[in-house]
């Protein structure tokens, strides 16, 4: 129902020459502020495990097909992440953007990790292949090859040959992401440093990607009276 109303323009799609009608898929319409100010007009609504713009729409409106209200109202234009993930989406999201092991050093940092090098551990000959080298986390983050690598350890960069005593393993996806000062100081819940002080409280990955996912689960319904009116003026404002 969406792209049926849009306009038409004509396109020469395989640059033959030959031009044709194709959907004007750049017309875009959104709802005015002062119109998803209007309280009375919407109600706040928590999306439930499951629930797709499709299926939420069927839920309010009756028929799956006005889904594009709850995105257009909402500015959700991405529905795969603006929409709140399934648990078995979120997790495998979180295994694509944070595979591998982060290895926490601490003491002194001069020298650097070359992404892409090899480091192997002196103790344990695990190997692993560097993929991000964070100085301010003061960890570096590798995709393990063979082998475990163990604490108190010393690794070498095959590479740069930089050198480091590891100090704590953990999956990529339970590191910390940033740190926020701890309840009780003024800025509470707020990022700073890892080296603030009083001592700072750790968001990890998986935390961090969590509460934006949580978040998108709060949007605003328009009610269903209202429904026919929005449809109508959407038809309108796309053929102008």
């Amino acid at each position: 129902m969406y792209f049926s109303h849009f306009p038409y323009v004509f396109y020469d799609v395989e640059k033959t020459g030959n031009v044709r009608p194709v959907t004007h898929i750049l017309k875009r319409i959104a709802f005015r502020q002062k119109v998803k100010d209007r309280a009375n007009l919407f109600y706040t609504h928590y999306i439930e495990e499951g629930d797709t713009p499709e299926i939420l729409s069927y839920k309010v409106y009756g028929h799956p097909e006005y889904h594009w209200v709850l995105l257009l109202l909402n500015e959700r234009h991405n529905p795969y992440f603006d929409w709140p993930m399934s648990y078995q989406a979120f997790e495998a999201y979180l295994t694509t953007k944070y595979p591998g092991k982060v290895l926490y050093f601490g003491g002194d940092f001069a020298g650097h990790f070359t992404v892409g090098e090899t480091v192997t551990g002196g103790t344990s000959n695990a190997t692993g292949t560097v993929t991000k080298w964070l100085v301010n986390n003061r960890h570096l983050v590798v995709n393990v090859g063979s082998g475990t690598f163990q604490d108190g350890e010393v690794i070498t960069g095959g590479t740069s040959g930089t050198t480091r005593t590891i100090a704590g393993t953990v999956n990529y996806v339970d590191a910390d992401h940033h740190w926020v000062a701890p309840a009780g100081h003024d800025l509470a819940g707020k990022e700073v440093s890892v080296g603030f002080s009083p001592a700072p409280d750790k968001v990890t990955n998986r935390q961090y990607e969590d509460n934006i996912n949580e978040t998108n689960r709060s949007i605003k319904i328009l009610k269903p009276e209202f429904l026919s009116i929005v449809v109508e003026e959407f038809k309108t404002l796309l053929q102008d």
